[in-house]
């Protein structure tokens, strides 16, 4: 079982908290005592989105309903609220027991996701969009030069 963290200032949290992670929190912390409880469902340069069924606020690139959620509110990284992780994601619990009998596509999930290249809906993140773009430049390099040449030569013609 994973222990419960301490309520931190919401700077703090960065990097410690995980998609999937149910928190409780005051948002942007202007409200004082004002905590709820929700997942979050998003995290961005700038900001992380807890989606929940009480507060509606700022929406992110993912809409909450896609996890059966109303709303969501969005929290700048340099608010001055405070949060508690409650729980941990699904990722984060598996024991190793669990870790050891996944098969192997799951496996590879769970390092890109612990990588931060995918999220907990085992889509692509900002990061994990710029590696593929790299290594995609890197693999069809040839092929995008001659489409560039092809294209140059077209327009020397007009």
């Amino acid at each position: 079982m994973v222990a419960k963290l301490k309520i931190m200032k919401i700077k703090e949290s960065k990097g410690k908290l995980k998609v999937g992670d149910w928190v409780r929190t005051n948002g942007n912390g202007y409200s004082a005592g004002n905590f709820f409880e929700g997942e979050v469902g998003e995290i961005c340069d700038g900001w992380f989105f807890v989606w929940q069924n009480e507060k509606e606020g700022a929406v992110g690139s993912i809409h909450p309903s896609t996890r059966g959620y109303k709303y969501s509110w969005g929290i700048g990284w340099s608010s001055p609220g405070e949060i508690e992780i409650l729980s941990k994601n699904t990722m984060q619990k598996l024991t190793s027991t669990l870790k050891r009998i996944l098969s192997p596509e799951l496996q590879v999930h769970r390092k890109l996701y612990k990588a931060g290249l995918i999220d907990g809906n085992l889509e692509l993140t900002d990061e994990g969009k710029n590696e593929i773009w790299a290594l995609l430049l890197k693999q069809f390099e040839a092929e995008l030069v001659k489409v560039a040449e092809e294209k140059l030569a077209e327009e020397e013609k007009k």
